[in-house]
């Protein structure tokens, strides 16, 4: 399901204007504001990553240390429900650099990096083997 959809379905609104960041989460009035004319692997993401803020419960004033969690945890979730393991060894299968697995992937390539960080060991040797497959299939 696109991030627009799953935003719906929780009962938000996306309020297009010119800000800076590119996305912000506002928990009280149940809206979050985008940055007008994004590109729209930008967009995917970062409207993703602010639902996963509320889906989380992330609400208003918090401390800087705190914001600083949230971010993290939000940015690693995102990352997660953009980019399913068997989708990134299919991208990265059919693309020559990392530009093309998130454009593959309609991802922003710093959602991309994250989910590559925050590989689990299982999940390294899972991609691994699956890309082994995908090889020999060629």
């Amino acid at each position: 399901m696109s991030p627009e959809t799953e935003i719906a379905a929780d009962g938000l609104t996306i309020v297009e204007i010119d800000m800076r960041p590119d996305a912000a989460y506002y928990p009280e009035v149940a809206v979050i504001a985008l940055k007008r004319g994004l590109p729209r692997a930008t967009e995917r993401s970062v409207l993703t990553e602010e639902l996963v803020h509320h889906r989380l419960g992330h609400v208003g004033e918090v401390t800087e240390a705190e914001w600083a969690r949230q971010e993290l945890r939000a940015h690693r979730e995102a990352a997660k429900w953009l980019i399913p393991l068997d989708r990134l060894a299919e991208a990265i299968a059919a693309s020559t650099c990392w530009h093309d697995v998130a454009a593959h992937l309609d991802v922003d390539t710093f959602y991309l990096e994250r989910r590559i960080m925050d590989l689990s060991p299982e999940e390294s040797r899972t991609l691994r083997r699956t890309l082994g497959r995908l090889e020999l299939d060629l």
